[in-house]
């Protein structure tokens, strides 16, 4: 299921090939290989039925790591969540910034970070002065900021950030196409703004029980299956991805 920004999350049909693509050990693959190859022991925080929860518990099960599922109490208490972290040794996150943001608040918090090795951000913008907070704590840890919504297997494009002033949605992962379209499903110049279109292996087959939403957005692209995302982007002169807002 989606996160339901619009306020009726949507149960989305994801296909094994789907979801067998987004867990291929592929260089390409940069958001995957960043947790698979780090971390040790991953942090569960979501629901089953909840799209993140497919990265929490597949990558690290594929990999012979170690899945930390905290209890709601845990979840929605920072303090306890410092406990968690610190009492299971866990060293990869995959959170929200607003969520770390409120870790980091707290002053027994570094101890816990300080064995990170790997955050993996996603589901809102990135805010560039995060980045300085969290090196504060940690200057070796990973930080990815990582894209992609439920209806393209979660994980679509990923960047490394090592600067508060560089901060973008990367690169597609392998078998992920994007195209920046305008309102006639127009691919527009690079460095141009429009919707982020997705093509390739991991989008999904489509909404459950929504045909009509379903049609309205996806759609063959170039004989690809795509999904027209609803995020404004443009592709800079480093042919990274900015994420500018909703459609």
């Amino acid at each position: 299921y989606t996160s339901g920004s619009t306020g009726n999350p949507k149960g989305v049909m994801i296909e094994h090939g789907n979801l067998s693509n987004f867990l291929h050990p592929s260089e390409k693959n940069y958001e995957l290989m960043g947790l698979y190859e780090r971390g040790t022991v991953c942090l569960a925080m979501a629901q089953m039925t909840f799209d993140v929860s497919v990265m929490e518990e597949y990558i690290p099960l594929i990999s012979g790591n170690t899945v930390a599922y905290a209890l709601d109490d845990e979840i929605m208490n920072p303090n306890l969540m410092i406990d968690f972290l610190e009492k299971n040794k866990v060293d990869a996150m995959c959170v929200t910034p607003s969520y770390l943001s409120g870790l980091l608040k707290l002053p027994k918090v570094k101890d816990a970070f300080g064995r990170m090795k790997v955050l993996d951000l996603g589901a809102e913008a990135f805010p560039g002065t995060l980045y300085t907070r969290i090196r504060e704590y940690n200057p070796d840890v990973m930080i990815m900021n990582g894209y992609g919504p439920t209806e393209a297997t979660i994980s679509c494009t990923m960047k490394v950030i090592d600067s508060e002033d560089c901060v973008t949605i990367g690169v597609p992962n392998a078998n992920v196409y994007v195209f920046v379209i305008d309102e006639n499903n127009k691919e527009v110049p690079k460095g141009e703004k429009g919707e982020l279109l997705i093509c390739g292996r991991g989008v999904g087959r489509g909404y459950i029980n929504l045909p009509e939403k379903t049609n309205d957005v996806f759609i063959e692209y170039g004989g690809m299956r795509g999904y027209k995302s609803g995020d404004i982007v443009r592709i800079n002169e480093n042919d990274e991805i900015e994420y500018l807002g909703r459609r």
